[in-house]
């Protein structure tokens, strides 16, 4: 049901439960004054009744003769002053001598009067037996009266007769009905009035109404793009509320839809920004985690060098200390052979004036002069095995400075170790070179020796001195020649001293840089181990940024089912 009709019902329902309470308690109320009113009127009608009956009929009520009279006239059956003064109206007059109608305007369905008949019980009682008047509701020919009563008094004072006015129920019920009627005819008109007012108002408000709806509606629809009608914003009452209200709603919606929709298009930008670089961002962490793989890898490419590298420094401080312990032999057997060149010397300057006399004794020492030459042939291999530690001391520093080169920033003191490695191994088979430069003279100048011996055996008789002065001098230069031998093996021992000591330093830097390398395996291992963690992550938040774009691109959905009036203020 539209709101126009159910403003007219509502009020004609209204007013017509008003109207209806007003004639039920009208009716109530007019009955009540209708029946004073009546009391009132039969009162006076009484009154006037008998003042007329005692003007017209001048004397007492009496008794004679067993007829009612007033003065000199006689009531019984005189009708001429009762109908005179009940002419035109519906009172019914009756004169009682006793308890019996003398004379009445009453008459019978016949149109007889009715006299002869005696009053209602209660109604002598009351007036003839207790002498007081009597009002009420009283039964005359079948049909209900209302009646006023009052006794009538001889000169003495004695009851003689009822005076009696009354009129029918049914004409007071008319009378009521009468006027009932009246007033709902007037309520009906009143009625009637309000309904069309209602029908008025009902379609001004259910129009104004209807158009409040049809903005809201359109606001429903999404579109905020309209103006209110002024006329309804101008109204003054709960309606131009409404209207205004919706007017602000609309306004403040159309804000908000806009706000909505600016900040919708930031947060797909900073969307897709987002996205973008978590994009780029778990690219790069991909790239990371594979570095950091082949990092893991080439670490543990690293320890193994590096293990390899120990092994290969301890097998060279081996052959270091052996060649050490070899050149303090060698510097031993240089020592002996000065000695001997000394002692050599020193029996040649003794020898040489007994030179003859000890022929066969020099003969003898020299040929064991010459088997001991042979310890000259010892320093040969002792410089070959140098000569062999020297060239595998440079493969293995070469060796070292390429695992040095692998292991990156961790492997550059060892590096540097390596070098000085080298360097020595290069000054030690620079020595051992020299070495064998020296024995190589030393050997000629024995063989040398060897063949003056033979050559003194052979000609001792005809040049032994010139060949034992000859003999003297390279007694000299072979003692000069041991001195150098013993200065270069003193030196290939202060070179492999030097070397160990630094093949230990290397030893202690490849350990720490194995140390190194596994401690950056593990963690490594654990940056791996995050990495991966992170790429999760990574991979959560791309999802989480794709399922915001979504609902980002939803937002966008459904703000675009708005219409708002841009650049100006919605009305």
């Amino acid at each position: 049901m539209k709101f126009k009709w159910k403003i007219i019902l509502s009020s004609v329902g209204v007013i017509l439960a008003l109207a209806l309470s007003i004639v039920l308690f009208t009716r109530s109320e007019i009955s009540n004054l209708v029946y004073y009113e009546i009391r009132e009127e039969l009162q006076n009608y009484s009154n006037m009744g008998l003042r007329l009956f005692d003007r017209v009929y001048d004397g007492e009520w009496s008794i004679v003769d067993g007829k009612l009279y007033k003065g000199n006239a006689q009531i019984n059956e005189n009708y001429e002053l009762i109908d005179d003064f009940t002419k035109g109206t519906e009172v019914l007059l009756t004169v009682f001598q006793d308890d019996m109608r003398a004379a009445t305007n009453v008459v019978n369905e016949n149109g007889q009067r009715i006299i002869g008949t005696q009053a209602a019980k209660e109604v002598t009682e009351r007036v003839i037996n207790q002498g007081k008047p009597y009002l009420g509701v009283a039964d005359v020919l079948g049909k209900s009266v209302h009646t006023y009563y009052e006794p009538i008094r001889d000169s003495s004072g004695a009851i003689i007769g009822m005076w009696s006015v009354g009129i029918y129920t049914d004409v007071v019920s008319k009378k009521i009905d009468n006027t009932i009627l009246m007033i709902v005819l007037f309520a009906g008109v009143l009625a009637a009035a309000g309904m069309i007012i209602s029908y008025i108002l009902g379609s001004v408000l259910a129009k104004s109404i209807k158009l409040v709806q049809d903005r809201l509606h359109m606001m429903e629809e999404g579109k905020f793009d309209f103006r209110f009608d002024e006329r309804l914003l101008n109204r003054k009452d709960e309606l131009g509320m409404m209207a205004q209200s919706a007017k602000n709603m609309q306004k403040r919606v159309a804000d908000i839809i806009k706000t909505i929709q600016l900040e919708s298009e930031n947060v797909k930008v900073m969307t897709e920004k987002s996205l973008k670089s978590m994009e780029q961002a778990h690219e790069g962490i991909e790239v990371i985690s594979a570095t950091t793989e082949e990092l893991s890898s080439g670490i543990e490419e690293t320890s193994a060098s590096t293990e390899q590298m120990r092994d290969f420094t301890y097998e060279i401080e081996s052959k270091v200390s052996n060649m050490e312990e070899r050149t303090l032999q060698g510097e031993h057997l240089a020592d002996e052979i000065k000695q001997r060149a000394e002692k050599l010397k020193g029996e040649t300057d003794v020898s040489y004036q007994n030179a003859l006399d000890i022929y066969d004794r020099t003969n003898v020492q020299l040929r064991e002069s010459i088997k001991r030459t042979e310890a000259i042939e010892e320093i040969g291999e002792l410089s070959k095995t140098i000569l062999d530690i020297t060239s595998r001391t440079n493969l293995l520093a070469l060796n070292a400075a390429i695992e040095a080169a692998r292991a990156g920033e961790a492997g550059k003191g060892f590096a540097v170790v390596a070098d000085e490695i080298r360097v020595l191994a290069t000054n030690s088979k620079n020595a051992v070179s020299r070495i064998n430069d020296i024995i190589n003279n030393v050997s000629e100048a024995v063989e040398n020796v060897v063949e003056d011996s033979k050559a003194l055996l052979e000609f001792v008789d005809n040049q032994v001195l010139k060949d034992y002065k000859m003999l003297v001098n390279t007694s000299l230069q072979y003692a000069q020649d041991a001195d150098k031998v013993q200065e270069v093996i003193t030196e290939i021992n202060n070179i492999a001293g030097e070397i160990y000591s630094k093949i230990q330093i290397m030893r202690h830097a490849i350990d720490e840089i194995a140390t190194s390398v596994g401690e950056g395996a593990v963690g490594n291992a654990d940056i791996a181990a995050k990495i991966a963690d992170i790429v999760s992550q990574t991979d959560d938040v791309l999802r989480q940024i794709i399922e915001n774009r979504k609902s980002v691109e939803r937002l966008d959905e459904m703000v675009g089912f708005f219409q708002i009036v841009e650049h100006s203020e919605v009305m």
